[in-house]
């Protein structure tokens, strides 16, 4: 049987042939991904040793690959690890928080909140001076003359 560009063969076996460039076009995502859970734990690129680890070996990379980006669904047990690794770096950056300390005031007057405060004290220590001195003058005119 000879195969010739008309018969319906021949567009059969030029249509199921595979393709070239099957990778290179974009997936159509399912899901959202756990890629944003994944970058608040790691920084970007994750290595691929990491995610392996991450997932204790149970699935390969490829499958782990599909979850990140949302081409196929995480199973249960992949999305409860991926939550027990976030609560645990919550943990760590509540316990960061709590242990920050604020600042003790330094020695001098510094800053904008600490330079009104000292203006005020000293504009209040001004008046205190006149009216003490008002009130010499008023008890002792002669000395002011």
């Amino acid at each position: 049987m000879e195969l010739n560009a008309e018969s319906e063969f021949a567009s059969h076996k030029r249509a199921s042939r595979p393709r070239k460039h099957n990778d290179s076009l974009p997936r159509r995502k399912k899901t959202e991904g756990i890629d944003p859970a994944l970058r608040q734990l790691y920084q970007v690129p994750i290595p691929r040793q990491t995610l392996l680890e991450l997932f204790e070996h149970r699935a390969p990379y490829g499958a782990i690959n599909a979850w990140r980006f949302g081409w196929r669904d995480a199973p249960d047990w992949a999305l409860e690890i991926v939550k027990r690794k976030l609560c645990a770096r919550i943990t760590e950056l509540e316990r960061a928080a709590v242990a920050l300390k604020p600042r003790k005031k330094p020695h001098g007057w510094r800053g904008k909140q600490n330079l009104s405060e000292w203006r005020a004290k000293q504009a209040e220590e001004r008046e205190k001076k006149r009216a003490s001195e008002l009130l010499a003058l008023e008890r002792d005119p002669e000395k002011g003359a």
